[in-house]
């Protein structure tokens, strides 16, 4: 199996640090692809990078606002700014859409995740045992 070394830097400005990602046995297509996909039964997007999958989005509407009803990350690309740049994205969807608020669920016990909603302007408006409900203002 082949490794490839390869520097990433800034895919959007201020959002990407600089940094190292090993990828095993892939061919380098591109850097970053972006599937939306918006149906009646599914609406979502899919980031990829190296024709790797990295992250998953999924969300729904509500009135004024849109939930994202999932989000995941592949482990080894955390930590490098691509939450923020998801939520960039979304926030736009939000915009264009002429919806208000973005909402989401998250486990309590997930201290980065919520460290990460926190630095992009969700705000937690309630809390039960497992879960937190944090809406931003878009």
């Amino acid at each position: 199996m082949f490794h490839y070394i390869m520097k990433i830097k800034n895919i959007e400005p201020g959002v990407f640090k600089e940094v190292n990602f090993k990828v095993f046995g892939i061919k380098i297509f591109n850097i970053m692809k972006i599937k939306h996909i918006e149906d009646r039964e599914y609406k979502g997007l899919n980031f990829r990078i190296f024709n790797t999958e990295i992250f998953n989005a999924s969300y729904q509407y509500e009135d004024n606002n849109l939930h994202i009803t999932g989000l995941y990350c592949e482990e080894q690309f955390r930590r490098y700014g691509m939450g923020t740049y998801v939520i960039r994205y979304i926030k736009n969807i939000v915009k264009e859409n002429n919806k208000k608020t973005l909402s989401l669920d998250v486990n309590s016990t997930n201290d980065a995740a919520i460290s990460c909603y926190e630095k992009n302007g969700f705000v937690c408006k309630s809390k039960d045992k497992k879960y937190y409900l944090m809406v931003c203002d878009v």
